[in-house]
């Protein structure tokens, strides 16, 4: 505008010759300004708009917890024709209902004579398994340079859920089981997980199970699968009956608290099996042995210290029976699992030792209806 007040628009006024900052008259200025803000302000809120709309026609899928930290890869099904697929896990389905029993030995300090309460319970249980709703990723690295080997996981998220029915056995005598008919046992939930991808691995698996147990303990178990038309129920239930039932008579030099022979958990399983026609089976076998590298039975530190609860495994059963030649089939669930406790015992003349005793659960399902 150069220097001379003269070519100052007409209602600006210079107070010097020196101050050249024009002066607007105040309520002019407060209401240019508020018309200024008020027409910035009406522009934001038609372009918010106006992206919002755009956004809410390209929303992108959410994304999976992993998916923060690494990139999303999409694959082509040619890639990967296994995706979404369940493998033998997709028979488990669904819910369950059944009954079963469970034997338990535990540590007993109100008793100079007896340090161990053995404990043999009938139970009601629930199992519910269902489908999770995308593969869960690993994403690998090959340190020689040839690419990224990545893991890919599908499978079957669970809860399980037990309830009392009655005690069968207590040794010694124990009021605080006598009267707990109806009351909840056992309680769980984890995933039972079809590796899709298989990669070379010095100790290859199938199938894995993690399971969460309000004690304070989560287990990670390893294993695989078997699938057949033909089911030997003698030959399969002698295999379970070694790894899972007592021996006779003196059991780890401490006996069986007088009996004659321990209880045999897998003649419940036995049982349920007469006069069945087995016209096809899974087997499930899981494992936290060391020699898998990984998984295992955690705790924490009150349970470590009182009982430790070590290596655990299951066997578990997906039967289709046949009705009679043209019938239709119906579904069983089988399983026999057991975990084993360590904890100190007072064996024969009075000896303290560690005592390993394995705490063993059967039980049989059938789809409700």
């Amino acid at each position: 505008l150069g220097s001379s007040p003269n070519r100052w628009p007409k209602k600006l006024a210079i107070t010097s010759p020196i101050e050249r900052t024009p002066r607007w008259p105040a309520p002019r200025c407060i209401g240019v300004v508020s018309r200024a803000l008020g027409m910035a302000a009406a522009r934001v809120m038609v372009a918010l708009a106006v992206c919002l709309q755009v956004v809410e026609a390209t929303e992108a899928p959410p994304l999976a917890p992993h998916d923060f930290l690494l990139p999303r890869r999409q694959l082509s099904a040619a890639a990967n024709p296994q995706t979404k697929a369940l493998g033998p896990l997709a028979s488990l389905a669904g819910r369950w209902a059944g009954h079963g029993q469970n034997l338990v030995s535990l540590p007993d300090r109100r008793s100079m004579s007896q340090s161990v309460l053995v404990l043999q319970q009938a139970f009601t249980e629930e199992l519910e398994f269902r489908d999770m709703p995308e593969v869960v990723l690993n994403r690998g690295f090959m340190p020689d340079g040839s690419g990224q080997s990545d893991q890919r996981l599908h499978g079957l998220a669970y809860t399980d859920n037990v309830v009392l029915d009655s005690v069968l056995y207590a040794d010694p005598p124990d009021s605080r089981f006598s009267n707990k008919s109806g009351s909840s046992v056992h309680s769980e939930n984890g995933q039972w997980l079809f590796k899709v991808t298989p990669e070379a691995e010095a100790q290859p698996w199938t199938i894995m199970r993690m399971g969460s147990i309000p004690h304070g303990t989560a287990i990670m178990a390893f294993g695989g699968f078997n699938v057949s038309d033909t089911f030997n129920a003698t030959h399969e239930l002698d295999m379970l009956s070694s790894q899972y039932d007592f021996p006779p008579g003196e059991h780890l030099g401490c006996g069986c608290f007088g009996r004659g022979e321990c209880v045999q958990p897998t003649e419940f399983l036995r049982s349920q099996l007469e006069g069945l026609t087995v016209a096809s089976f899974k087997k499930f076998q899981y494992s936290t042995q060391a020699s898998s590298k990984g998984g295992g039975v955690v705790n924490t530190p009150f349970v470590n210290r009182e009982v430790q609860a070590g290596d655990f495994r299951a066997t578990f059963y997906f039967l289709e029976v046949a009705a009679g030649r043209t019938g239709p089939r119906r579904e069983m669930l089988l399983y026999a699992q057991t975990v084993m406790f360590t904890f100190e015992g007072v064996c024969q003349g009075g000896a303290v030792s560690q005592i390993q005793w394995p705490h063993t659960i059967v039980g049989a399902f059938a789809r409700p209806p």
